[in-house]
This record gives C-alpha cells, structure tokens and sequence, in this order.
C-alpha cells in the first residue's frame, strides 16, 4: 500500500517540479511584459488610437501562450536572458544511484545507521511513506484554483445560455434597423436579435452564431437613432471578434489566476477594447456620433447590470467609472479617420513584440562563438580530459576560481542555495557556462555548459551522441533517466549528458584521470578488486550465508563518514536521509528493494555495501555502507 502512495507521490513531486520551473519563469516574464506594456501604455495613450493599444496588450496573451525559452536575436532575452529565466530549477551536473539517491543530490561515501524501529505499517511494509514536496504542494493548490474558476465559468456559461432560452426574437421594426446597421458597418454575416426580460446591458455571446440580447424595457426608452447606435456597437465587438478574444482572455486568466498582473492586463484589455470599439462605431456612424455618446448616457442612466468574469457575454457598459472614461476619450479626441491598426501600426506592433516577447536566453550563443572559432579568439578554450578545462584546472582553489571569473551566478547543493558567506563542505559554483564541485576549498570536478570550450577533436556541448561514440569508442557506460542519460567514459575522466529526445549533448563533465595530479585513488576495501583498467570495481557474486541478527526492519537516524564519528546521543548529518529503512528477509531478499543479502553484505548488480551490527548504549544498530553514484559511476571512495 505504501509503495503505491510512494509512486502517486513520486509522481506528484516530479510535476510540481516540472511545473514550479515552468510557472517561476513564466511568472517573470510576463511581469516584466506587462510592467514594460504599463509604460509603454502610458506614454502612447493620448498619441495613438485605441485599436493601437489594443492590438499592443494583446502581446500579453502571445507572451502565455509562448514557451518561457522561446528566443529570438532581436529579443531582449538573447542579450539579458540572466534576467528572464526560463526556469528556476537548480542545474543537475552528477547523476546517482536510481535506487536510494535522487540525481540532484551528490552524497559522499559513507555509512548509514539504521535501529529496528517500533512494529507499525512501516515496519511490515518496509517502506516508508514520501513526503509531498512544497513544489508539488504549489502544484495541487494551482489545480484547486483552476477547478473553483472553472467551475464558476461552467455556472456563467449557463447562466448565458439560460439568458438565451428566456429571450425572445426581436419585432420587425428591431430588425429593420438591425439589418441597417449591419449593412452600414459591413458585416455580411446573419446576426440574431433577441429581446430579454432581464435586467442587462446590451450585449453580444456566441461563438458561432452571435446573438445580440438587448432588454426589453430598452426598446421602449430608446429613439431609433439611438438603438442603431447600441446595435453597430455589439455589430462592432463581432466584426472584431471579441468574443473569441474574450475566450482566449478568459481561459488564459484561469491558467495563470496566480499572477495578478494577469487580472490587470485583463482589466486593462478590457477598457481598451471598449474605447476602440467606440472609434469603429463613430466612424461608422460620423454624420450621428452625437447620438452614440447621448446613448450611452442613456444606458448608464438606466443603471443596467451585467455579470462579470463571462465567457461569452460582451455589453455596452463595463462599469459606470470605465464609462466615464469612454466619454472623456470620445470628448477630448477628434473623431478618427479609421478605426483599422494600418499597415504601419501593424509593423510598429511585430516590430515592439519582436523586441520585447523573447524573454528566452541565447541557448548557446551560436552568432557569438562562430565569431570567437573564426578569429580564434577561445582558441585555448580546451577541455584536456581529465587534466583541465581552458585555464581551470582540479588543483584550483575556491579562491582561484572567484579571482577569475567573479561573483557565480549562483551556488548550490542539491536543492539547497547557498551564498559565498555561507558555504557547505561540497557545494557547485555556476558561472553560466561552466560550473565548478567545490570540496574543502579545492575544485573536484568541472562541468562545461556551454560550446564555449571544446575537446581537442573539436566536439562541444550541442554535438550528437553519434559523434561522441564515434569519437571516442564503444568502451563507454550509459546510465537511463527519465528526462537524460549519462554516457560515461571512464578511463577518459569524461561524462557527457545526454538529451533523452534529440540525443545532443546537454553538458560535458570532467573528472580527474587516474595518475593526475589531483586523482585520489579509493581505499579498496575487501570485496573490491581492480579491473584491467585500473578501476575499483565491487565482487557482487557471493553465496548466501544466513544471518539471523540482520533479520527484520531498520529504520535510518544518520549518516556520517567513518564509524568512530556516529553519535547515538547527537545527529551528525544535517540533511534529509535518502535511505529510509531496510527490511531484511529470510532467505537473502531485501523488501521492496532491489538488493539482496548475504551475511555481512547487501548486494547489488554492481555494488557490495558491507553492513556491521552493534550493541551501543543499550541499542542495536546496524551500520550500513553507503556507495552512491560518486562510487558507481566516478569510483572514488
């Protein structure tokens, strides 16, 4: 039962990973757009119509509907992409063990404690249920905030469809001047007109056929003159489509509600569409703009109510301050020639979007290094495998490393941020295009992030899987995840990060070679030989011996390099154990595990973990050999 939780959790957790670092990027970016459009606004607004403005705060629904990388070399994101990132997550430079260690996390050597625990569901299971991660909380509470608003645009969808079923059709004479003003505006297309007992402004629904619904009580108030006016306005929201654009605005709203310059920008939309409805009708109307202006006058003082947050419901008057300001716009500003964008306000419009939609960095800075390879100018940038990678060497300081490139762009460890005044024992220092395993103040490993650094054969970050292989042989190991694989090359001290669909290299990482200068050899424990490579590789084919002690559940408390560290009175390792529990079986199996046991040792398909049972301070505690990916893949202790 708990593994079943543990795989909806897992589950769970990888999407609302995936999601915070799409939804983080997007939220910045579009803050940043409306923010720039909010200036722009407000510079322009007394300089260009309002079909301008219109058309300009539609870059607002272009920007949500565009992935947060998308780039192009006349955006501000291919020369500022730092400051718009796609996503927030935290680079993963080194893979681990799939079984116990996520691949975010790099974990040392060392040995696990595990006690028998207390005799509940975890302990006749042996797993231990996972805890949902803030992310994937974030990401529940999204889905709960998309199902309330979508559940009240399913009530107003119904709402207008009932408006619909109470309507009745229009008398001869409403369609009279119906027909009148469809003609005058242009529209080809049937329209229908229905009368409501209700008590709304005029106003326009329907996607595929549009019908007009105006109050009863309103036909009786309303001179001719005047009702042809109301009508070439709802005509006009048709013949620009607003409705649809109303559904776009609508459903983009409840897909980013967690953003709330996305209600403005809406708000804002809204107001603007109005006003430039109202050019298309005065120049529609021009001889009679008097009548339109005394119209909605006329509406507003009928005091009409129309519900908000619609689907497909779009009226006259929005509300009595966005009213006012209409009339103020129509007052202060002379009746416009057209109220069409034009060939030039449409260039202006892909000209600024060009400009500020690409938020997305320069993926690997293409233009720039062609030039640098051409003139050589990163010539010496060379990643010697193993030895070096362009003027960064293993035997580098943290120190040596800040004095050359700088302040990095950020510091981590795992999921874990950290700052130059508060650094851990390991931690990884990015600069972009590179970053840098930092261990006690000296550089372990380096990984290259970018085409800036080349091996001597000319292959980089971007070059296929094909050609690494053909480069450098079939002597390789490959390691499968869900999103990436890891091609390793051992006696290279290379390891090249794998896009699982293009299958281009992602990032490259180095390691020292063995004899270097900087290379540790491991201890070599006792169930560890040498291979002809020189590497540490584990025996993994023993016979089972029985063990009645390790029989039963053990539940972890700490993690500490060597025994003589562990503590029972005081917990040594600060973070969260990525061991569990283990339940030994008779007959050598591990529950819910894919390792299997023999008296002194847990066995893998290509790891032995001894493990030690001991009587300390009135408990029994098992120490348990911890080889993660830093073993299994790099070899080192």
């Amino acid at each position: 039962m708990n593994q079943a939780i543990n795989t909806c959790i897992t589950g769970l957790n990888n999407i609302g990973q995936g999601f915070w670092d799409y939804a983080a990027g997007i939220f910045i970016q579009v803050s940043v757009l409306i923010v720039l459009l909010l200036i722009i606004d407000f510079l322009l607004r007394k300089r260009v119509r309002a079909v301008f403005r219109y058309c300009l705060w539609m870059l607002v629904f272009i920007k949500l509907v565009l992935p947060a990388s998308f780039t192009l070399p006349t955006g501000i994101g291919y020369w500022l992409g730092d400051y718009f990132p796609s996503e927030v997550s935290i680079a993963k430079f080194v893979p681990q063990t799939e079984e116990a260690v996520p691949a975010a996390i790099n974990i040392p050597q060392g040995y696990i404690f595990l006690e028998p625990p207390m005799m509940n569901e975890t302990a006749a299971t042996g797993i231990e249920v996972e805890p949902i991660c803030w992310q994937g909380l974030v990401f529940v509470g999204w889905l709960v905030g998309m199902l309330v608003l979508l559940v009240l645009l399913v009530k107003r969808v119904c709402f207008v469809r009932g408006l619909i079923a109470q309507s009745k059709p229009a008398n001869e004479r409403s369609l009279d001047i119906l027909n009148e003003g469809r003609s005058q505006i242009g529209i080809r297309r049937n329209i229908e007109l229905r009368l409501s007992g209700n008590t709304l402004s005029p106003a326009v629904c329907g996607l595929f056929k549009p019908i007009i619904l105006i109050p009863a009580a309103l036909l009786k108030k309303l001179s001719r003159e005047k009702l042809k006016a109301v009508l070439i306005h709802e005509m006009a929201h048709i013949k620009r489509g607003d409705v649809w654009v109303n559904l776009l605005q609508t459903m983009l709203q409840i897909v980013y509600f967690y953003n709330p310059l996305v209600w403005l920008a809406n708000a804002m939309v809204r107001r603007i569409r109005e006003q430039a409805v109202d050019e298309m009708v005065l120049v529609t109307l021009k001889p009679e703009t008097k009548n339109y202006s005394n119209m909605l006058i006329d509406i507003a003082e009928m005091a009409f109510w129309r519900p908000n947050f619609s689907l497909s419901l779009i009226g006259v008057v929005e509300s009595k301050k966005a009213l006012e300001r209409r009339i103020k716009h129509m007052l202060n500003r002379p009746v416009p020639k057209s109220s069409k964008l034009g060939f030039v306000g449409l260039f202006a419009i892909v000209l600024i979007g060009a400009i500020i939609l690409p938020m997305g960095r320069n993926p690997v800075e293409q233009t720039a290094l062609a030039a640098s390879v051409k003139d050589g100018r990163i010539a010496d940038k060379i990643i010697v495998p193993g030895m070096r990678v362009g003027d960064y060497t293993f035997d580098m300081s943290k120190d040596d490393v800040l004095e050359s490139l700088g302040k990095p762009n950020f510091i981590f460890y795992g999921e874990n941020r950290y700052t130059l005044d508060n650094l851990p024992r390991t931690y990884y220092m990015s600069f972009g295009d590179i970053s840098f395993r930092i261990l006690n103040d000296s550089v372990k490993e380096i990984t290259v992030l970018s085409p800036s650094y080349k091996l001597p054969n000319g292959l980089r970050v971007g070059d296929s899987e094909q050609k690494i292989k053909k480069a450098f042989g079939n002597d390789f190991h490959i390691r499968e995840f869900e999103r990436k694989d890891f091609l390793s090359y051992k006696d290279e001290g290379l390891m090249f990060e794998i896009h699982k669909q293009d299958r281009t290299v992602m990032e490259i990482n180095v390691s020292p070679l063995p004899g270097s200068e900087s290379y540790k050899k491991a201890h070599i424990p006792p169930t560890s030989t040498i291979n002809e490579q020189g590497r540490i590789v584990d025996k993994v084919d023993y016979p089972f011996v029985n063990d009645p002690k390790v029989i039963g559940g053990w539940k972890s408390v700490d993690f500490v390099r060597e025994i003589k560290q562990f503590n029972p009175a005081e917990k040594s390792w600060k973070g969260d154990l990525f061991l569990n529990n283990l339940i030994f079986k008779e007959g050598g199996k591990i529950a819910g595990n894919i390792l299997t046991w023999t008296k002194g040792l847990a066995l893998s398909d290509d790891t032995a973990s001894k493990y030690i049972i001991r009587e300390m301070d009135g408990s029994t505690y098992m120490f348990f050999e911890w080889k993660s990916g830093d073993y299994t893949i790099r070899y080192m202790k």
